[in-house]
């Protein structure tokens, strides 16, 4: 307790210089927090989908989503070997009027609508039937942002499409998506038995990857991928975001731990003949190791601490912001974010506090009381 009252005395001596300090280290972990909780939301937002869609989807090589591909393909696909079964699709992206946010808009048969979205429940409606024409399904996070309810309509290519169920809230891409019979996505973009792609299911026990290549050896002007490829995109843009949120982690800790190192080093130099009086009364050089320590992890947990506080407020933000232009809700904070973010500003803290506690404990006596 003395060791800690010894050490908040000390920092309060050079007020100005750790008020820097702990600014500098709480602006690291605040940035920190902030893109540990997009990580988080990231990576929640992917769980729960990887069973969805199709095992394979294949493609005209060239082609994205405008459908030029005639839907009779998907009977040809049905015969190679392996397939259990091959849908015909049109993926489309929307964005409301007033750019607030898109959604994937997925048309297929009614009968199959149940390979985009799985078991997850409407809250308001229904799911498609056999029979709807110009009818749409939306995902939770849609249907907020373009605040629609069942039995508004939601235009499409010119068309109007009735809203006639609404998906629970997931926290995953399925929030974002639309789904509407394809005969009818067919008719609204002039696209009479065309598709964009074709989605197909292996056999039980099958290989993803023979299938995959005897598609590709019989059809050498298709392009297959595994499973639904908004999804698999998401997932490589999802770890292309991880690599550059760690690299930005990294340098905000460096930064956060030469500001702390600074600070500590600085002081143990003004107070080096302190230190040798100290020693010259009896203080262990440990004791004197663990000061330095103890006063750089102090200064690190109160910059993490008033970090975690900054971070919190901008992870909302962010989340307001993100929400506002995309619509996809990809910010969460789970217990681990600010664990994470003050077990960061702890490590910055020891590290930072390592070589100035050597250098001074480690000083003759004599010399230390001879510095000027």
């Amino acid at each position: 307790m003395r060791l800690v009252s010894f050490v908040i005395k000390n920092l309060g001596r050079r007020k100005v210089r750790t008020g820097l300090t702990v600014f500098g280290i709480a602006i690291a972990i605040a940035f920190s927090f902030v893109l540990l909780s997009v990580n988080s939301g990231s990576e929640e937002m992917m769980a729960g989908v990887e069973d969805l869609g199709p095992d394979i989807e294949a493609k005209e090589e060239g082609v994205q989503y405008f459908p030029t591909m005639s839907e009779s393909r998907a009977l040809a696909l049905e015969e190679v070997e392996g397939v259990r079964k091959a849908v015909p699709t049109i993926l489309w992206e929307y964005w409301s009027p007033e750019k607030r946010g898109f959604a994937i808009i997925i048309g297929i048969s009614p009968s199959e609508a149940s390979g985009v979205y799985g078991d997850t429940q409407v809250v308001k409606g229904r799911k498609l039937e056999g029979d709807d024409k110009f009818a749409i399904e939306l995902g939770y996070r849609t249907a907020a942002i373009n605040n629609v309810e069942i039995g508004d309509s939601l235009g499409l290519e010119g068309k109007q499409f009735e809203v006639i169920g609404i998906l629970n809230e997931t926290s995953s891409i399925l929030d974002v998506m639309g789904v509407v019979p394809l005969s009818s996505l067919q008719s609204a973009m002039n696209a009479e038995n065309k598709s964009s792609g074709i989605w197909l299911w292996v056999e039980k026990g099958g290989s993803v990857e023979e299938v995959r290549n005897a598609i590709e050896k019989e059809y050498p002007e298709m392009n297959t991928t595994e499973g639904l490829t908004v999804m698999e995109y998401t997932e490589e843009f999802t770890k292309f975001a991880d690599a550059i949120r760690m690299i930005v982690i990294v340098v905000a800790v460096l930064i956060g731990a030469l500001a702390a190192m600074n600070t500590v080093t600085m002081s143990t130099f003004e107070r080096t003949r302190e230190f040798g009086t100290l020693r010259a009364l009896g203080a262990s050089s440990g004791y004197i190791f663990k000061s330095v320590l103890v006063e750089s992890v102090v200064l690190c947990v109160i910059g993490g601490t008033v970090g975690v506080l900054l971070g919190l407020g901008g992870a909302l933000a962010a989340e307001s912001i993100i929400v506002g232009e995309i619509g996809l809700d990809i910010v969460a904070l789970p217990w681990s974010v600010p664990a994470t973010a003050f077990g960061i500003a702890l490590v910055v803290g020891l590290v930072a506090g390592i070589y100035p506690a050597w250098r001074v404990s480690r000083q003759e006596i004599v010399e230390s009381l001879r510095y000027e």
